[in-house]
């Protein structure tokens, strides 16, 4: 098994696009690896580290909307990233049951901002856009 890696930069911009402050980023990048490349700061998934922090993420001083949309955006960043089919696969799979996983927490722009998401990658994704109406 391949460990995901991806730009901090491309997961910080992200995070920053969903209204994340530089205290939150930070917060939730401290479950990955830095390492530096000629490209800039890269972002190792550490599992041990991501399943170490308790499921409502306030270890890493979230909230639960906070954590999963963090989660969705790193999943974002793999996908638009990946250049194999089984990343590819497994991001889009991560990205489902996040959306999935939202709606228990009943927050409608988070859910908006998904389906909106998986409605305009669905020519890239090949699934068909109405899969993520709840």
């Amino acid at each position: 098994m391949s460990i995901l890696t991806i730009f901090k930069q491309d997961l910080e911009h992200g995070l920053r696009g969903e209204g994340f402050t530089t205290r939150k980023i930070e917060q939730f990048v401290r479950v990955f690896h830095k390492i530096e490349s000629s490209q800039g700061d890269m972002l190792e998934l550490d599992s041990t580290r991501a399943m170490l922090v308790n499921i409502n993420g306030t270890e890493q001083g979230l909230c639960l909307e906070d954590f999963i949309t963090a989660w969705w955006v790193y999943w974002v960043v793999v996908f638009n990233q990946s250049t194999d089919a089984a990343t590819h696969h497994q991001a889009i799979g991560a990205i489902r049951a996040l959306f999935f996983v939202s709606a228990c927490v009943k927050s409608t722009s988070q859910k908006s901002t998904m389906q909106t998401w998986w409605q305009e990658c669905a020519p890239i994704h090949g699934c068909p856009p109405k899969l993520e109406e709840i």
